[in-house]
C-alpha cells in the first residue's frame, strides 16, 4: 500500500513538474516569438548606423526612394525619432560600386540616364538624373528642356559597348591605351551638346602615341584634352577610311562626333606654312658627335624631315644624335627586342644635351624654326611629327 502510493505521489509530483516546466516554456517560447517578429517599421529593414550617435532604417533592397526618412537616438531605432535626413529629388542607393549605383538609381526611378555622386559614405550614392531636351519628356523626371538640357542616350551604366567603332593605336592595343564609349549625357560642354552629339570615345592610359578612332557615322570630331583643365576643345582634321569617319590624335582626351561641323581652330594655311618652314634638306645637316636629344612627347621617327614614318621614338627616351638640321635631329634608337633605327625627329618636341647646337653660320643662334613660329608648342598639330 505504501509502494503504490508512493508512485502515485511520484507520478503526480512528475505531472506537476511537467506542467510547470512546460507553462515556463511555453510563455519563455511566446515571449521569444513576440521579441522576434518584426514591427511593421523594420520588416524588411535593419537598423544601422548613420552617423555619430544617430540610427536609421536600412532596407534591405538598398534603395532609398526620394523622401525624408526619420534618424533615431539609439540602436533599436525605437521610435519616437529625433530626427531626420532627406534623400534627395531622386533618391539614395547603397551599392559598391559606381556601376551597380547607377542601375539602381536607373530601376528605382523609372530611367536609363542616372548618375550618381558619392553621399554620406563610402557606399551610399545620390542619383541624379539628367534633364531631357523634349520639354517634360520621360528622359528623367522633370525633363523641362531649359538650361542647355539634352536628349540622354538610353544606356544604363554609361558605357557601350564598342562594336560599332574602329579604334587602332600605333604601339598596338596591350600598350596601355585604353578606349571606353561614352554616353551624350557624358559630355558636359554646352558648346559641343548645341552641335548635336552623335557618339563619344574617351582616351586614356598610354595615349602618347597616334592613335585613330573611327565613327560609324558621318560629322564632325571634336577633341577634349584631358591635360588642362578647364579642358581646351578643338575640333581636329577627319579623314574617311571605308564607310566611317576617323580622327586621328596622340594625348589623353575624349573625341566627340557632332552633326554640325565648325571651322577648325587651327589654321591650316599657318600649320602649312609651319610644315614648309621646317622641311629642312638634308644637306643643310651638320655633324654631331657630342650630343643625347630627350623626346618629350612619342615623337615619329621618319626616313627625313617630314619623310616616311619609320618607327616611334617613346616619351622621355634619351638617344644619341649624330646629325641635326635647324629643326630636325637625326638619331640612333637602339632597342633590346628590335634591330636599330636610324631616322629623324623633331627639334622643337627633343631637349638636347651637349654640342647640340645647329649653326652654319655666326648670325645663327640654332634655335629650331619654331621660335619664330605663331603657333605655340601647345598645339596640337606640332606634336603630330
Amino acid at each position: 500500500m505504501f509502494g503504490k502510493t508512493q508512485r502515485v505521489n511520484e507520478d503526480g509530483l512528475r505531472a506537476v513538474k511537467w506542467r510547470v516546466g512546460d507553462g515556463v516554456l511555453f510563455a519563455a517560447l511566446i515571449l521569444l516569438l513576440f521579441t522576434a517578429l518584426p514591427t511593421a517599421e523594420a520588416q524588411g529593414k535593419r537598423c544601422m548606423p548613420k552617423s555619430s550617435g544617430w540610427y536609421y532604417w536600412h532596407p534591405d533592397s538598398g534603395k532609398f526612394p526620394a523622401g525624408t526618412y526619420p534618424l533615431y537616438n539609439n540602436r533599436q531605432c525605437e521610435p519616437p525619432s529625433d530626427g531626420s535626413w532627406s534623400t534627395g529629388k531622386y533618391g539614395m542607393v547603397d551599392a559598391n560600386s559606381r556601376e551597380t549605383a547607377i542601375s539602381m538609381c536607373n530601376s528605382m526611378n523609372g530611367v536609363s540616364n542616372s548618375t550618381v555622386r558619392p553621399s554620406g559614405g563610402l557606399s551610399m550614392w545620390s542619383c541624379r538624373v539628367p534633364s531631357s531636351s523634349s520639354g517634360g519628356g520621360n528622359g528623367g523626371r522633370g525633363g523641362s528642356g531649359s538650361g542647355g538640357s539634352y536628349d540622354a542616350p538610353q544606356i544604363p551604366d554609361g558605357e557601350k559597348p564598342m562594336t560599332s567603332i574602329q579604334v587602332a593605336a600605333e604601339l598596338g592595343m596591350n600598350s596601355g591605351i585604353h578606349f571606353k564609349r561614352w554616353g551624350a549625357w557624358q559630355v558636359g560642354v554646352q558648346s559641343i551638346i548645341d552641335r548635336g552629339v552623335l557618339d563619344v570615345v574617351d582616351v586614356f592610359g598610354n595615349a602618347n602615341q597616334y592613335f585613330e578612332v573611327c565613327f560609324p557615322q558621318k560629322g564632325a570630331i571634336v577633341f577634349m584634352d584631358a591635360a588642362t583643365v578647364p579642358r581646351n576643345i578643338f575640333d581636329i582634321p577627319t579623314f574617311a577610311k571605308d564607310s566611317y569617319t576617323c580622327g586621328a590624335m596622340n594625348r589623353a582626351g575624349t573625341l566627340v562626333l557632332v552633326r554640325q561641323a565648325t571651322a577648325p581652330s587651327v589654321d591650316q594655311a599657318l600649320v602649312q606654312r609651319f610644315i614648309d618652314a621646317t622641311t629642312d634638306p638634308i644637306s643643310s645637316a651638320i655633324a654631331l658627335e657630342d650630343c643625347e636629344v630627350t623626346s618629350v612627347h612619342n615623337l615619329n621617327m621618319r626616313e627625313e624631315p617630314w619623310g616616311v614614318k619609320l618607327d616611334v621614338l617613346l616619351k622621355h627616351t634619351t638617344v644619341m644624335a649624330t646629325a641635326r638640321t635647324e629643326s630636325w635631329f637625326r638619331v640612333n634608337y637602339e632597342r633590346d627586342d628590335r634591330d636599330p633605327v636610324e631616322g629623324w625627329i623633331a627639334a622643337w618636341l627633343s631637349e638636347g644635351e651637349g654640342e647640340c647646337d645647329w649653326a652654319p653660320d655666326e648670325d645663327d643662334e640654332g634655335s629650331p624654326a619654331l621660335a619664330s613660329n605663331a603657333l605655340q608648342p601647345s598645339d596640337e598639330v606640332l606634336r603630330i611629327t
